[in-house]
């Protein structure tokens, strides 16, 4: 009977293939193939393996920033299905130029042998037991479409602007916080600046509380600012820029120039009583020499000292006083600790009276 060649070369072609044949299996998924620069991209690959698959040990760990993307694990899973064993890793992905994208990150996949793992869990050491084969592959590639922005903040965004008093009096802190929430890539948010002549302004970097979900980044930006001055004056108009995902255009945080009423507060001078009167001798004098001489007499009697013990709060404070690195540092916290209470060194510090940052912590320690 005449020998099939064709046949023969088939079977020559697939005994390698049936030979290697690996007892896991890759998937991936992404939630768009088309998207805007900086938008959130979702992916996840699953690895599922033929059982429960002791012996393998995945090295899956993609490239997290570089000039054209970043990319975020959002969750990594692992569990037995179906007694087979299922890995799954969830990530973000934001491009940073627009055109086509491809991503495809590789992936080691570490062996090991049954009598590595039971002498590693007995802790043998008596022979080498470090026995394991790696195979690196890389994943599926995925094809994007991106196209570009002028604008680096993506999502959709909500602004709201908090002030609690209408006016203040001269030297005192006007209140403001500044609060954006929404949905997007809150990592393009940059710091407000205000400058405002004759205003001192004191503001502390932006916090951030948010999460990662399959939409991007959600949660809330806060920046907090107080303005000190001895008279009126006009905070300026809150306008940030983005691309907003619902309607594909360009909106605008806004909010509107405020303008402040400053009162005059009270002046040394009308505190004190200048008109002069002519001294006379009263026995109430007497009195009063009698209570000063008590007075020195006490003071000269040595008392134990009445120790005032620090609540957490304050020794926080304090701490954070002492580790402040500049005038205006020191100014912030006073302002945020107790504004009235260090009224006076506020003050001093918008008049530019402390020359050293020694000098003003010297006072501060009096209080």
């Amino acid at each position: 009977m005449k020998r099939n060649l064709g046949s023969l070369i088939v079977i020559i072609l697939l005994v390698p293939t049936l030979l290697i044949a690996l007892p896991y299996k890759w998937e991936v998924m992404s939630s768009k193939k088309r998207a805007y620069t900086n938008e959130a991209i979702f992916i996840e690959y699953k690895c599922t393996f033929e059982n429960s698959s002791e012996v393998y040990v995945i090295d899956f760990h993609p490239q997290k920033k570089t000039k054209d993307y970043e990319v975020v694990l959002v969750r990594e899973t692992e569990k037995i299905q179906d007694k087979h064993r299922v890995n799954s890793f969830e990530y973000l992905l934001f491009v940073k130029k627009g055109g086509r994208f491809v991503f495809a990150p590789d992936v080691t996949m570490k062996e090991t042998n049954e009598d590595s793992i039971k002498n590693s869990v007995l802790g043998r050491d008596n022979a080498n037991y470090e026995e394991y084969r790696l195979t690196k592959q890389k994943q599926r590639a995925l094809i994007f479409d991106i196209v570009p922005l002028a604008n680096d903040l993506v999502g959709d965004f909500r602004l709201k602007v908090d002030h609690l008093q209408e006016g203040v009096k001269a030297f005192e802190p006007y209140h403001l916080d500044v609060t954006i929430s929404g949905k997007g890539n809150f990592e393009a948010l940059q710091k407000i600046e205000m400058k405002i002549d004759d205003v001192k302004v004191f503001t502390q970097p932006p916090k951030k509380n948010v999460k990662l979900t399959k939409d991007g980044y959600e949660g809330v930006w806060k920046q907090t600012f107080s303005f000190v001055a001895q008279k009126d004056f006009t905070i300026p108009k809150i306008k940030i820029a983005y691309f907003d995902l619902q309607s594909q255009t360009e909106k605008f945080l806004e909010y509107n120039a405020t303008d402040v009423k400053v009162t005059q507060g009270y002046e040394i001078a009308t505190l004190i009583d200048e008109e002069k009167q002519d001294f006379t001798f009263s026995w109430e004098y007497g009195y009063y020499f009698l209570t000063f001489c008590l007075g020195f007499l006490v003071a000269k009697v040595k008392l134990p000292k009445r120790v005032h013990k620090k609540s957490p709060k304050d020794v926080i404070f304090s701490q954070k006083l002492q580790n402040a690195k500049s005038i205006d540092e020191i100014a912030v916290l006073l302002v945020l600790q107790d504004s009235n209470y260090y009224k006076e060194i506020i003050r001093k510090i918008d008049k530019n009276s402390y020359k050293k940052l020694s000098d003003i912590k010297k006072e501060l320690m009096r209080y």
